[in-house]
């Protein structure tokens, strides 16, 4: 898959850990001396001191962890529970309550919104730019640990937004519809994403058209659902080689 590069968009990879052996490997693989290498940020340490979103957007290229993903992506969804609880009581419903969030409704006459003015309408800058932030390419290494669909670890990260997802692997994933259904997901394979449609196709294998079927059954075998699956993947989901799993 190849995708243009956006300026002020920047690329953004997750790792388990060993962030100073991807940056080493981005420095081997790409051209040093090129008039245009990418500016790379191992947003981890001191490489998040001071940064915020718009300072990010200055990197082409940047790394971080799991774990500060879910840090983030955690202190952010508290901050939207904060708003929330102060702006329900402000209005008659739920769905008035996320327009007060962006400003669009008026308020219930008679009720004091001095609490509500205080606090801000936008998250503060550079408290958790990666869940703010809207990235060009994300690349999830090491998916395996996070595969499991129910773990918050995995929601953490289908939160994040970008343009395109693509996942890397030390193992093989491809071995199970469960697997499977989680790679879907996370890369936004629309509509496979969707797990009722994953379902529908794959786990009950139902005829589509123009999609190949056992012509005796009206079902694809086992074997041609796998192998349609992984073709649909092919360049979005690798493994990566074994002598590359020091990465």
């Amino acid at each position: 898959m190849e995708v243009d590069k956006i300026a002020g968009v920047p690329h953004l990879i997750v790792v388990p850990g060993l962030l100073d052996n991807w940056k080493k490997h981005l420095r081997d693989f790409l051209d040093t001396n090129h008039p245009k290498f990418p500016k790379i940020l191992i947003y981890h340490g001191d490489g998040r001191n001071g940064r915020d979103e718009e300072n990010l957007k200055d990197f082409d290229i940047i790394v971080t962890t799991y774990k500060i993903v879910k840090s983030e992506q955690q202190d952010y969804e508290s901050y939207r529970r904060l708003m929330w609880q102060h702006m329900r009581p402000l209005v008659e419903s739920d769905q008035e309550a996320a327009q007060l969030a962006a400003g669009n409704v008026h308020i219930r006459p008679g009720h004091d919104t001095t609490p509500l003015l205080a606090l801000p309408r936008e998250p503060p800058k550079g408290q958790w730019p990666l869940a703010n932030l809207k990235f060009h390419i994300l690349t999830l290494d090491g998916v395996h640990e996070i595969k499991t669909q129910s773990t918050r670890d995995f929601q953490e990260i289908i939160n994040l937004h970008a343009n395109f997802v693509s996942t890397v692997s030390r193992s093989r994933l491809n071995n199970s519809y469960e697997d499977m259904s989680s790679i879907c997901r996370l890369i936004k394979l629309s509509p496979l994403n969707n797990s009722q449609t994953f379902d529908k196709y794959f786990r009950e294998g139902v005829i589509k058209e123009k999609w190949p079927t056992n012509t005796i059954t009206g079902k694809w075998t086992h074997y041609e659902r796998f192998a349609m699956l992984r073709e649909i993947l092919n360049g979005r989901s690798v493994q990566r080689e074994r002598e590359n799993c020091e990465i």
